[in-house]
């Protein structure tokens, strides 16, 4: 099926980037229009920019992707102007999606991080926790605003799916106690990186629907490190138990 991602939008960035070379933000809407969404063509989301004269908007400060009809692939961080680019919004996530940020573009972000000696970027939005965003959020510490709109709990399970799909063999050992782990790396490595400057910190989006946790104590000490902060949205979910005993008469 034909995708606008592929055949119409780098024409049009191409030019917009000609005509206005000054561009400071973007903010790039797709969406799936066909009843047969499995028939869509799911475009790179580095194709959009692969008409541009330099390949890299200089200027460009806040980008932000919204929709299906694209995946953030790797190529995508050489055109990104990362030593300057100051707000990055990436597409939502459902818990049981296929990841819509390919890992290895977290992987060579955080390379730009470690080569350039640090970055510009103060708000990152993202989908859900993954190994790969423990890494980049580990390679570099300016960030102010940190948001998973999605929700934050990762889904481990799903990246050895995506991987599957694409003809990878499956990784051994995936559980759901990695993903466990994983929150730990994130607590203990990577947001104490932020401590400094971080000032907004979401760890769920507006809807809590299927994505059930809480933080742990030790979660939250880490956050408490963070003296910075001035808003706050966190998850607390309550177990309860709804068995009904019998009465006595």
């Amino acid at each position: 099926m034909w995708n606008i991602v592929a055949s119409f939008l780098p024409t049009v960035i191409g030019t917009l980037f000609e005509c206005a070379p000054q561009l400071e933000e973007l903010e790039i809407f797709t969406t799936v229009t066909s009843i047969e969404s499995s028939a869509v063509t799911v475009a790179p989301a580095s194709s959009i920019f692969s008409r541009t004269v330099t390949g890299r908007p200089s200027q460009l400060r806040k980008l932000r992707f919204e929709g299906r009809a694209s995946i953030i692939d790797k190529a995508l961080s050489s055109h990104l102007p990362m030593g300057s680019l100051q707000r990055l919004v990436l597409p939502h996530q459902g818990r049981k999606d296929r990841p819509v940020v390919e890992e290895h573009f977290w992987l060579a972000l955080a390379e730009t991080a470690r080569t350039l000696g640090g970055l510009s970027l103060k708000h990152l939005g993202s989908a859900r926790l993954s190994p790969g965003l423990v890494v980049f959020l580990s390679s570099f510490r300016t960030l102010e605003e940190l948001c998973f709109h999605s929700g934050f709990y990762p889904h481990v399970v799903s990246h050895a799916e995506a991987l599957i799909g694409l003809g990878h063999p499956a990784p051994e050992g995936v559980s759901r106690s990695e993903e466990r782990q994983l929150v730990d790396k994130f607590f203990r490595i990577a947001l104490p990186r932020h401590k400094d400057n971080l000032k907004y910190l979401a760890l769920c989006g507006d809807w809590l629907y299927n994505d059930f946790w809480s933080p742990s104590w030790e979660d939250m000490e880490s956050i408490f490190r963070c003296h910075s902060l001035r808003h706050l949205r966190i998850p607390l979910c309550c177990h309860v138990n709804y068995q009904v005993g019998a009465s006595k008469t």
